[in-house]
Order: C-alpha cells, then structure tokens, then sequence
C-alpha cells in the first residue's frame, strides 16, 4: 500500500491528538504542520519530530508532497481554512 503524506494546520489539543492517531497509521506519514502561532508550531515540530514547519496555511497547502491536510483549528475557523484545503 502506497503511504500518504499528511499535514496538520493547528497543532494545540487536537492538533496533537492528530499527530498521535496518524503516526498510528500504517499507511500515512506526517509530513509538515503549520498553525496561526509560527512559535507554536516550530516549537512542536520539533517536539515530535515532524520535518517540515511552515508560518503560515498557505506555505502548507503550496507543498506539493502533502496529499492530505488535517485541519485541527477551532471549530469557527473551519469553514474558511476548509475552503482552501479544497
């Protein structure tokens, strides 16, 4: 089975609950995460050993390798972030 490359935009509470269910997965590998914090997000990429950080959603939805975004924002930001997922 081919593994699919994920990214996470949100890394609080949920955002890393994310990072522990897909790291579960056999078939996918995350691959980059971004959130609203720049700080945040450097912070735990670093503390879970994800490669690649960017500062904003746009750097991460413009990274050709990820073929599935996780979106872990709060939940009234969600319509808008989804829209550019799309």
């Amino acid at each position: 089975m081919k593994r699919v490359k994920a990214g996470i935009i949100g890394v609080g509470y949920i955002g890393i609950s994310h990072v522990e269910a897909i790291r579960r997965l056999g078939f996918a590998e995350l691959v980059a995460v971004a959130d609203a914090n720049p700080d945040l997000a450097r912070a735990k990429s670093a503390e879970y050993f994800i490669p690649t950080c960017y500062d904003t959603l746009e750097e991460l939805l413009a990274d050709p390798e990820i073929e599935i975004v996780h979106n872990c924002t709060p939940n009234n930001l969600h319509y808008e972030i989804n829209a550019k997922i799309i």
